[in-house]
């Protein structure tokens, strides 16, 4: 299964319109950009599920997207959750990795999951996953599972 994020490009609607026409369509996602991270199972390299985009509702011009990264067919879960951002629009997007949230970004747990974006009245964006180690003896189950929350104060430019 290969897939790709894909956003919307709308061009700038007065408030008082209902509808919004497409414009462009722009590629966030594609090659995967693990390599190594020592996660057992058969992922499939270069997928991407469960997208979700934010707007910021202090400025429409600036887009945040986030999706799972390298899907396992087998328990679930990615290698990773990854994040794009755009500061005009979705025009042109910046992609970035949550740092600790799965092992792939230094993170205790192998596999990440569900995620899931806010942006709070202030600018600060809020990236919610949840992550677990798949416990062989479980059987296909995904094991213990932890929601892990990162914080961006610079639009999504960068976690923490």
């Amino acid at each position: 299964m290969v897939s790709a994020v894909v956003v919307s490009i709308l061009p700038s609607v007065p408030a008082s319109a209902n509808t919004a026409q497409l414009t462009t369509l722009k590629r966030l996602s594609g090659k995967s950009p693990f390599h190594g991270c020592g996660v057992p199972g058969d992922e499939q390299r270069s997928s991407e599920a469960e997208p979700y985009l934010a707007v910021d509702p202090r400025n429409p011009r600036r887009l945040v997207a986030t999706w799972q990264q390298d899907r396992f067919v087998e328990d679930g879960g990615a290698l990773s959750n990854l994040v794009a951002s755009s500061r005009d629009g979705g025009r042109t997007w910046r992609t970035v990795r949550l740092p600790g949230l799965s092992r792939c970004t230094r993170g205790r747990d192998e596999r990440a999951s569900d995620p899931w974006l806010s942006i709070g009245p202030d600018g600060t964006v809020y990236q919610a996953a949840l992550t677990f180690t798949v416990v062989p003896t479980l059987i296909g189950l995904a094991g213990p599972t932890a929601l892990r929350v990162s914080r961006s104060r610079d639009g999504g430019r960068t976690f923490s």
